[in-house]
Order: structure tokens, then sequence, then C-alpha cells
């Protein structure tokens, strides 16, 4: 972890150390495969379109993995001498700009089945940069 006593957290963290532990992005793919197996024969339009979604998504997974060993040369592990929630933090600052940016865009056209439109998108990722901000506040005291 960075040295947090000048910390400016819109400050890239240092580049990952690669150690034994296991790769993040492996376990995140891991986490989101399914078990389609008991579903095959019936099949409904909604389980088709989540198993593509589904099928999509674990390439892109495994897309920004290799971009990111190829960026750094390394797998990103535990305990790689990064600040984890500074990371994710700085992520998730990006996403809601990005959000924003595709809300102006768009407007409030549905991005899905559900309804979900880009403002509940903005307004979900701009709550989670608030509590994480707040973790790193209550960590970090400033």
């Amino acid at each position: 972890m960075a040295d947090q006593t000048e910390k400016n957290f819109s400050t890239p963290e240092p580049a990952p150390v690669a150690n034994d532990n296991p790769a993040v992005w492996d376990l995140v793919i891991a986490d989101t495969k399914i078990d389609t197996t008991s579903i095959t024969r019936v099949l409904t339009p909604r389980l088709a379109h989540k198993a593509l979604i589904q099928k999509l998504l674990l390439k892109d997974f495994q897309d920004r993995s290799d971009f990111g060993f190829k960026k750094y040369g390394v797998r990103l592990q535990v305990g790689n001498k990064r600040d984890a929630l500074v990371d994710l933090f700085q992520e998730v600052c990006d996403a809601v700009v990005y959000s924003r940016l595709c809300l102006e865009e768009r407007g409030l056209t549905p991005i899905n089945d559900n309804g979900i439109d880009m403002e509940d998108v903005y307004l979900d990722l701009l709550d989670t940069a608030h509590q994480l901000r707040a973790a790193i506040y209550k960590r970090d005291g400033k």
C-alpha cells in the first residue's frame, strides 16, 4: 500500500508488484460463471439473453485481464503493493464521468429490458463514489 501521508487520491497508484497470490481477474471470472446445464432444455428467451450477455461479459473480463497483463507485465493480485481502495475509488470516479457522458448523449433511454436507464446507473455510481471516499476518509482521516 502506498504511503498515505501526503496522498492525493487522484494520483495513480504505482505499478503492481507480482507475487504468489491468485489473479483477481480469475476470481471475478469464476464468480461470474453460471451453471446453465440444468436449464439447457428449457432456455427461455430471457435466460438465453442472460446466457449470451454472460458469455460476452466473461470474454470482456478475460480481455481486460490480458490488457492489464500486457500493460503492467503482471496479473492483478492481492498483495501487489498498490492500494486497492484508492484504485477502486479512482476507477469509480472515471465511471461516474463516463456514465454522465452517456446520460448526456443518450438521455433517459432504457439500456436494458428491465427499464434501467443511464440516470439510474449514474446515480448508483455517484453513490458508490461517495461511499468509497467516505471509506478512505475513515481509514486515512483525509
